[in-house]
């Protein structure tokens, strides 16, 4: 079990970040401009 959970969250990260971070960020952004057109 620990092997595995160490050897999933390395190789996660690396190919995680650069897709996740833009992804999330369009999100955030993609709300704020909904709710300031709401307003």
């Amino acid at each position: 079990m620990r092997p595995s959970l160490g050897a999933a969250p390395d190789r996660s990260p690396p190919h995680w970040s650069p897709h996740c971070e833009p992804r999330f960020f369009l999100v955030i952004a993609g709300i704020t401009a909904f709710l300031d057109l709401m307003a």
